[in-house]
């Protein structure tokens, strides 16, 4: 006979489970014989599988992604006598919308057949297809028991008393047990005897509603399995999926009952649902969940002409207690804002995890036009950050917080839910930029900047590798005019977008982690420069200073990899002075002084760059081993005319001569600001007066003509930025 099969066709990769839970999954998968289907019928009748959970490894010889591939492989496998009841009860359920169950065979290999049964649930979608949800168990052994209580009376006995599955026959009229096999005296913990004496009645729990759920009795003669909850001797209960067969016993009507122990297995399927639409540490839905209902939620309100929100909740400084206390005690703060969050809310409304710090909620049905729901959706974020504003109490401290929240709106526009997920989060992420405890409404505007962002950040990750990086060298003068060195600063010529601003691309580069090999290319191009240097008389006593950003500092290989440019370059370490910031500094002060030490032991001079600026304390500055104090351009600019400035210049100066530093001013653009700095003892200047950042070779050249370096295109004012100034994103 020709083999017949649902028409498939190949399907992209399902999306991934929901993180931390896979091992979870994976383990319960394999010790239960079912899995989980999402499968969709298109309006065109091919079908596609969506999802195909790794459980079918213990059910059949084909792995789950092969399935999603090829739906073709798993159809071809049904039995050809099942095909047409199969393909007309699946029919009939999306018809009717209603729960299809059925049990049909395949065909794995030759001459073996397996028995799978099928429980799923039909949602027609807007674009006509049908979704079917639910999930496939190997019942071939039940099958096999319930053909065999089909045989002959002998037949029937033998397996009766020899089958693992608990067994029994009882009158139909009193329910009294008749007979029992071993397996239902060993699973029940009954005697024979004391079966015998009982009657169906005493092993019921009756459902919420006073009824047996599943009874035999109710059955129409046929193997159809039902489910039902028995009481054991010990007191505790089991769910049993019952198969009963009517017959005659002794002359009265009698029914013979198989009754297949399931708890484990719905157990496992519970947990199998829950690791897959729950998050597990707060049992609150996970991103896929969230979206199903999402999704529902804008259909639901764009039909009603009415409006939703979504709400992205991300608590402030959340990192802190993790860092400090460890993850158990991150994990108490998640429970409690969780729980929090659903006490603040509808009990209509979603509220889910999306990992880490992040929650969501969903605010469907606000009452009014889009400014009062607007309104609604504020008052709802309002209650939010009162109530995660309040103390966290873990363990032996008190945990203060507060949160972000970005609110994107849905209503009568039709809008996927991805999208007002995508703008919420994006809302969030302002909200986190503006400070702490901040709430911020999705701005399309804002999304325009973000998507500019994300072009900037592919141009920049390819700019490193393809040569569009270059370094710009600005002169370090001494009060005698004579250039001393040069501070090295980065530079992007992009092919189409020309000259990008550093205060454009070197904070990106820092979030995104591109700054260390960037940061990295500088310091050896830079060892390399010095390296060339040193074999001039006229330029090597010439110093470089590089910026060096705080990532970068904080590499656990740091202090290896300055030493190795140092090395493969052949560089004079003494000619190379890492910049560094106070706020950098502040952070594990230990592990700082260390690096700096043991990069000192070979000859590295550090400077404390934008002194003035950040928070460092006298009591750190004395235990860093620093050669140099570098006073922030803000200080410099008005110290002619602000007597502020001036006193703290001055300040700086003397304090860095009693701590046996020395001074160089940046920032320096005029006669009079280079007149006060000299004057109070200021050793050494850098600022346009002297010179702006210009290529390798206008610098040299300078050096040759013994004048001011002078840039051919001036850079516009702002560009004197310490962010444009610099490779560091903070400067």
């Amino acid at each position: 006979m020709p083999r017949r099969s649902l028409p498939a066709v190949p399907l992209e990769p399902s999306p991934p489970r929901p993180q931390g839970a896979d091992d979870r999954l994976r383990d319960i998968a394999r010790e239960v014989p079912a899995f989980l289907i999402e499968l969709r019928q298109g309006a065109d009748g091919r079908h596609r599988f969506g999802y195909v959970g790794e459980g079918i490894r213990a059910v059949l010889p084909i792995e789950a992604d092969e399935v999603m591939a090829d739906p073709a492989r798993l159809f071809a496998m049904v039995h050809p006598e099942d095909v047409d009841r199969l393909r007309a009860t699946m029919a009939r359920a999306g018809r009717e919308q209603a729960r299809w169950d059925d049990e049909f065979r395949v065909c794995p290999a030759p001459e073996r057949v397996v028995w799978l049964s099928i429980h799923a649930r039909c949602t027609t979608c807007a674009d006509g297809s049908q979704l079917w949800q639910g999930w496939l168990a190997d019942v071939t052994e039940r099958r096999l028991a319930q053909a065999a209580l089909a045989d002959s009376e002998l037949r029937h006995r033998k397996l009766f008393d020899a089958n693992p599955i608990p067994m029994w026959v009882h009158d139909r009229l009193t329910l009294r047990f008749l007979c029992v096999n071993d397996a239902a005296v060993a699973r029940y913990g009954w005697s024979r005897e004391a079966f015998l004496a009982m009657t169906l009645v005493d092993l019921r729990h009756p459902g919420p509603d006073g009824a047996e759920a599943g009874d035999p009795q109710a059955q129409d003669g046929g193997l159809r399995p039902a489910t039902a909850h028995h009481r054991l001797h010990d007191g505790s209960l089991i769910e049993v999926e019952l198969s009963s067969q009517p017959l005659t016993w002794n002359g009265r009507p009698a029914r013979m009952v198989m009754a297949l122990d399931v708890t484990a297995r719905r157990r496992a399927e519970a947990e199998i649902q829950r690791l897959a639409y729950y998050d597990p540490l707060t049992g609150l839905p996970n991103r896929r969940l969230l979206t199903d209902r999402l999704r529902q939620a804008v259909a639901a309100v764009i039909r009603g002409g009415r409006h939703g929100a979504v709400l992205c909740v991300d608590l402030d400084d959340f990192k802190r207690v993790n860092d400090t206390r460890g993850h158990p005690a991150g994990d108490e703060v998640l429970l409690q804002a969780a729980a929090r969050i659903r006490d603040c809310v509808r009990t209509e409304d979603t509220v889910a995890r999306l990992g880490g710090d992040e929650f969501v909620v969903v605010l469907e049905r606000l009452e009014g036009d889009a400014r009062q729901a607007a309104a609604h959706a504020d008052e709802a974020a309002q209650r939010l950050m009162t109530v995660l504003g309040r103390p966290f109490d873990i363990t032996d401290m008190r945990f203060h917080s507060s949160a972000s929240i970005g609110v994107a709106m849905f209503g009568t526009v039709d809008v996927r839910a991805e999208d007002v997920l995508m703008h919420a989060d994006s809302a969030m992420y302002r909200a986190k930029a503006a400070g702490r405890g901040t709430i911020r409404f999705y701005d399309p505007a804002m999304q325009v900047a973000l998507q500019t962002r994300a072009a900037l950040e592919t141009d920049l990750r390819r700019a490193l590798s393809e040569g569009q990086l270059r370094l710009a060298y600005q002169a370090q003068v001494e009060g005698s005019g004579r250039t001393v060195g040069a501070e090295v600063l980065l530079r992007w010529q992009h092919p189409v977008r020309g000259q990008v601003p550093p205060m454009d691309f070197i904070p990106l580069a820092e979030e995104t982690g591109l700054i260390v090999p960037i940061g990295q290319w500088v310091l050896e191009t830079a060892c390399t420069q010095l390296a060339g240097w040193a074999r001039n008389a006229k330029t090597r006593a010439l110093r470089l200073s590089v910026n060096v950003s705080a990532r970068q500092f904080r590499q656990p290989d740091f202090v290896q990899r300055v030493e190795r440019a140092l090395s493969d370059s052949g560089a004079d370490p003494s000619r190379l002075r890492l910049e560094l910031t106070e706020s950098l500094l502040l952070d594990n002060i230990n592990d700082c002084i260390a690096k700096m030490q043991s990069l000192q032991a070979v000859g590295v001079g550090f400077s404390l760059d934008d002194f003035g600026t950040g928070y460092s304390s006298l009591s750190y500055l004395k235990r860093l081993p620093l050669e140099e104090l570098k006073i922030d351009r803000s200080f410099i600019r008005d110290i002619a005319t602000d007597p502020s400035d001036a006193v703290i210049v001055q300040t700086i100066i003397g304090m860095a001569r009693n701590l046996g530093l020395t001074v160089i001013a940046e920032g320096v653009e005029t006669a009079e600001q280079l007149a006060f700095l000299d004057r109070h003892g200021c050793g050494a200047f850098q600022g346009w007066y002297f010179g702006r950042p210009v290529p390798l070779p206008d610098f040299e050249a300078s050096l040759d003509a013994h004048e001011p370096v002078v840039q051919a295109a001036p850079v516009p004012r702002q560009a004197t930025s310490p962010v444009a100034a610099t490779a560091v994103p903070d400067r």
